[in-house]
């Protein structure tokens, strides 16, 4: 086993919670507000709908209560990255664990892990992501023809994981629309120069009289990244120097290879009144996991000084995930129409020392029921009720079939909820409530508990003219504690603790607030949410001050909390002529986190963040410069370095030199400064820094 470096271990103590910090008026004085928001014209805002809303019913985006993003095909392919929290970086109120290249999960207003739910097609990734940020999620953007954001709680509709906000990948495999032609498809091939990476995948559908059959693989390998100055920070080194005659790690961050390969096939039927589908996928992840730490049993004397400091762990993952999907639009007495989803994954992950031996193995095997009903107009109101289930059991084994830190155990999830929305010319109010019932079991613990979790939420918005939008949501949200806050024992060597769960701990409730606001005219869009939780029993893992196994003690424990924060976006043409359009916008985001019994910071709590960019927009191409910058972070934990800033200067250049645009070259400079940059979120912050200058190439068609 590997001692992993002090501080590494000490940085890893909590969830989190927020405090305040209301910016609007430096967003306004910026003039714009947010690279993520696009203008929204009026002829277009009536058919921009979304499908992961809070009500679950389509809505157009800018009507949505809450802060919500929608990345197409062609903006995905644009801003690509390595995992699927990186990808998504980017946008407003969205942080990641960035535990490497290889896993990225995520983070949405300071929350993560089992309070973020990742969804595939509507349903749940069914991985073990949540349990450790070293595990990646079983989605990726290489494959998606859309990934919708709901950023605040998403419990009505998805479930009491969903407390903290909802990720939806949507892929082409199951239209619901008859395709349009007999032959359709996609290709990406790409490139990146600091890490020597490849992505290259596409995909193909055929369609005749509404019956379709599609097939689809992609590949994405990368060697490990190069990184600008020393791997360690500054804070790190001064307080844990290397011994006389060790050098710090620079040039290359070792053990951050990554291979990612999958593919699926999918049939079946889509017509005017409704469709169903089959799929299947497979997915094959082996990645490198970065750590600093003393390898005491294997670092034999002699060996390279980088082997022992830097041995790490490599992750295989396979999955195998079935699913079913099915709608009927026609309409039956009162229902308006009907959908069905069905998901069964058979997921298998291998984590392997350094010397090549296995040193845990996860065995998760799952499936989630989803059915969803929506009835016909009454008495002005429109609705949805639905029905929820779902099974998890996961086995797990340690090196030489010794326990781990989770012992093997199994859950059941069962859901109901009712959603209604009254929508008038200028005002109108949606809700609904949520009853969820969950078994939870450790049988080699001779461990089970049962929670019934009540969620509720109200919102209301008014357009006092039609370029003004106003909305407050009121939300009332339960989450049952997970199995690794239950059940835990043992040391979790990827974040350097011995865990220990409480079996004893009760349901977590938060009651949340969030305004919103959107004005949108020809030339200008701005939009801003602030947000407040508080919540009762907030699940923390904080640090005992002893040690078990030479790993420090982190506890489970329950401590009221308060989240607080708020994000300000927008858009504005500077000009238009001769074909060309030139826009600026500005982004501001920020979250505070405390407990409130005595205070204190939590640790990991992403720090204030601000982007500016400007966009030249032509028929044949669009041209994009941004700086990107990220502050300190001192509001730290005692146990807790803190992060320096950065600032990252981007370039990008989409090409589209034919009539169409189904076709794109992307040209694209990351980090142009070769800077140091930290992700203050992440638990390898001051051992992993983010990737150096990056050049990416790459070429999308869509035929």
């Amino acid at each position: 086993m590997m001692k992993l470096n002090r501080m590494r271990a000490l940085a890893s103590v909590a969830p989190r919670a927020l405090q305040i910090a209301p910016l609007a008026g430096l967003a306004l004085a910026s003039g714009f507000g947010g690279a993520a928001w696009a203008q929204v014209r009026e002829e277009e805002r009536r058919e921009q709908e979304i499908i992961v809303t809070s009500t679950i019913l389509p809505s157009p985006r800018d009507e949505v209560l809450q802060g919500v993003t929608v990345l197409d095909e062609a903006a995905i392919l644009e801003t690509l990255n390595n995992g699927l929290g990186d990808t998504l970086a980017a946008l407003p109120g969205i942080a990641s664990t960035n535990f490497g290249p290889g896993a990225s999960r995520p983070i949405i207003r300071g929350l993560d892990n089992d309070r973020v739910r990742i969804l595939s097609n509507g349903v749940g990734v069914i991985d073990v992501s949540a349990t450790s940020p070293d595990h990646a999620v079983a989605a990726d953007g290489l494959e998606a023809a859309r990934i919708e954001v709901l950023r605040g709680p998403a419990a009505l509709a998805y479930g009491q994981n969903a407390i903290g906000g909802v990720v939806n990948v949507i892929d082409h495999l199951i239209p619901e629309e008859t395709p349009e032609k007999l032959v359709s498809g996609q290709a990406l091939i790409g490139f990146t120069s600091v890490d020597d990476g490849t992505s290259l995948g596409g995909g193909v559908t055929l369609s005749k009289s509404g019956f379709f059959l599609r097939g689809e693989g992609f590949r994405r390998e990368a060697d490990d990244q190069r990184i600008p100055g020393e791997a360690r920070s500054p804070a790190l080194q001064a307080i844990d120097p290397l011994p006389d005659g060790e050098e710090e790690i620079s040039g290359t961050l070792p053990n951050t290879f990554l291979l990612n390969r999958q593919f699926a096939l999918s049939t079946g039927y889509a017509g005017k009144k409704g469709f169903i589908g089959f799929s299947f996928r497979n997915l094959d992840n082996d990645y490198g996991v970065p750590a600093v730490g003393e390898e005491e049993e294997e670092a034999e004397e002699g060996e390279e000084a980088e082997e022992a400091l830097f041995p790490g762990e490599r992750i295989v993952i396979d999955q195998q995930r079935f699913d079913v999907r099915a709608g009927y639009r026609a309409g039956l007495g009162p229902i308006d129409s009907v959908r069905f989803a069905a998901s069964i994954v058979d997921y298998d992950q291998l984590e392997l020392e350094p010397s090549g031996e296995v040193g845990t193995v996860f065995e998760t095997n799952g499936f989630e029921l989803r059915a969803e009903l929506v009835h016909k107009k009454l008495f002005g109101f429109e609705g949805a009720f639905g029905a929820q289930i779902a099974r998890l059991d996961t086995g797990t084994e340690g090196e030489g079939g010794e326990p781990v830190f989770l012992p093997p155990n199994s859950r059941n999830d069962t859901g109901l909820f009712l959603i209604e929305r009254l929508e008038r010319d200028r005002w109108g109010i949606d809700g609904g409530v949520r009853v969820d019932w969950r078994s939870s079991e450790a049988e080699p613990l001779g461990l089970a508990r049962d929670f019934t979790t009540v969620s509720a939420a109200i919102g209301a918005h008014v357009r006092p003219v039609e370029s003004l939008f106003l909305g407050l949501n009121l939300a009332r949200t339960q989450r049952a504690p997970n199995e690794v806050e239950l059940f835990t024992g043992g040391p979790h060597i990827a974040i350097g603790l011995f865990e220990v769960g409480d079996p004893n701990l009760e349901v977590e409730t938060a009651l949340s607030a969030e305004f919103t606001g959107r004005w949108t005219n020809e030339w200008l869009a701005l939009e801003t949410h602030v947000y407040a939780n508080r919540f009762d029993n907030f699940i923390a893992l904080v640090l005992t001050g002893e040690e078990d196994e030479g790993l420090p003690v982190g506890q489970y424990i329950q401590e009221d909390a308060r989240f607080i924060g708020a994000e300000f976006s927008g858009r504005a043409q500077i000009f238009e002529a001769g074909g060309f359009h030139l826009h600026a916008d500005s982004a501001i985001e920020i979250v505070r986190a405390r407990f409130i019994e005595g205070g204190g910071n939590l640790p990991r709590i992403p720090p204030l963040n601000v982007t500016f960019g400007t966009d030249l927009e032509h028929k044949h191409f669009t041209l994009r410069a941004e700086a990107v910058r990220s502050f300190e972070q001192t509001r730290v934990t005692d146990v807790e370095l803190p992060t320096e800033g950065f600032t990252f200067v981007n370039l990008r250049a989409v090409l589209t030199p034919f009539k169409t645009d189904r076709v794109a070259l992307i040209l694209e400079g990351r980090n142009l400064g070769d800077v140091t940059g930290r992700v203050h979120s992440s638990f390898l912050k001051d051992v992993a820094p983010l990737p150096g200058r990056t050049f990416r190439i790459a070429l999308r068609a869509n035929y």
